[in-house]
């Protein structure tokens, strides 16, 4: 089996506490943002579904209330991004940290593991931010194309 070094399951033994934090905000970010796609997409199928039942304003109210959830979503991403970069950068200052006798390894391929390391859950925290963001966007795009089915702005 095709094990890569940079992947999350990798890296993990080696993460500290900081790192391993972000990881799971970022892990359980995307879990909520997917089933909140899943619970939005449910949502606006059975609106259509119900059809010209359902008042107008009624319909308006129901999906800018989801506009709504999404855009607390987005803040969250935002916040989450923004540790990230706080602690990717706490992180890189203890790159060229070496403790103790290196024995057969040098300082510097200790310094350049580390520098990996750090690479990697950098690439890790972005793929999910990349995933987060396309499933927002999806989202955002329904909903937009739902409020238009509705008619004109007021």
């Amino acid at each position: 089996m095709y094990d890569p070094p940079y992947a999350v399951w990798s890296i993990w033994q080696s993460c500290g506490w900081l790192e391993r934090f972000v990881l799971i905000l970022v892990g359980g970010l995307i879990v909520y943002s997917l089933l909140s796609a899943v619970v939005t997409v449910v949502r606006l199928r059975s609106r259509r579904a119900v059809g010209s039942d359902v008042s107008l304003d009624l319909a308006k109210k129901s999906i800018l209330d989801l506009q709504k959830h999404w855009v607390r979503i987005q803040y969250a991403t935002h916040a989450v991004f923004y540790l990230f970069g706080l602690v990717l950068f706490l992180v890189l200052q203890s790159v060229g940290r070496t403790i103790g006798d290196m024995g057969p390894t040098s300082a510097a391929n200790q310094v350049l593991r580390n520098f990996t390391l750090s690479c990697a859950f950098a690439a890790n925290v972005f793929f999910g931010l990349l995933i987060l963001h396309i499933v927002q966007w999806v989202v955002s795009g329904r909903l937009a194309t739902s409020l238009e089915a509705l008619g004109p702005k007021p």
